[in-house]
């Protein structure tokens, strides 16, 4: 009776064990999954590059304007694992050739899509709303549509950390009918790039 006792005692054993090797060898925490109703929390930190003006004949000028800076924060929302609705409030200050700083802050409605391969992420986004400029006395309210992406490297399920790149582009249109000295000819579109640092938060 001692035999078979211990031959089963044996087999219990080194099933237990062989089912403990199993469960360490898959990783705790392989993919990060996203749902309805979960949120995102970005803010950004980088350089501001003026890239061009653009008449709405297509013909191009320099910005005449020096590197800047800009700060972004964005709240966004989780349709699902991969898609956000969320907006983004951003400002960011360049300098003309006679030290006057002109100061850009975007307020955009945005959408994103989440490309993941845990524990790194590459969202694609697009946002579109208004850009209020201040210029010495000068105050203007322009449409604006911002573009860009990022690639992020997750510590945790709520912690990613990385790079981002955004273009940004501001309408300056003008009727004619607006301060003197200012005509329909004169509308611009002015071009940012947006090279950062990135950390974002979900909850």
């Amino acid at each position: 009776m001692k035999k078979p006792t211990l031959a089963v005692l044996f087999l219990i054993n080194f099933a237990r064990l062989f089912a403990q090797s199993e469960i360490e060898a898959v990783p705790i925490f392989a993919f990060d999954q996203r749902n309805l109703g979960d949120k995102a929390l970005g803010l950004s930190l980088g350089t501001d590059i003026p890239l061009f003006y653009q008449t709405l004949s297509g013909s191009t000028a320099p910005a005449n304007l020096s590197l800047g800076g800009f700060l972004a924060l964005d709240l966004d929302f989780y349709l699902n694992n991969n898609w956000l609705l969320g907006g983004r409030l951003r400002g960011s200050f360049n300098a003309t050739p006679n030290g006057n700083i002109v100061f850009l802050v975007p307020i955009l409605f945005k959408g994103t899509y989440e490309i993941k391969f845990w524990p790194f992420s590459v969202p694609l986004w697009m946002g579109a709303g208004i850009s209020f400029i201040s210029f010495k006395q000068a105050f203007e309210v322009n449409p604006a549509l911002q573009l860009g992406s990022g690639f992020y490297y997750h510590v945790s399920s709520q912690w990613g950390f990385g790079l981002n790149l955004n273009y940004l582009w501001i309408a300056q249109l003008y009727s004619g009918n607006e301060s003197p000295g200012i005509s329909s000819d004169q509308s611009r579109l002015a071009n940012f790039l947006d090279i950062g640092l990135s950390a974002v938060f979900h909850f």
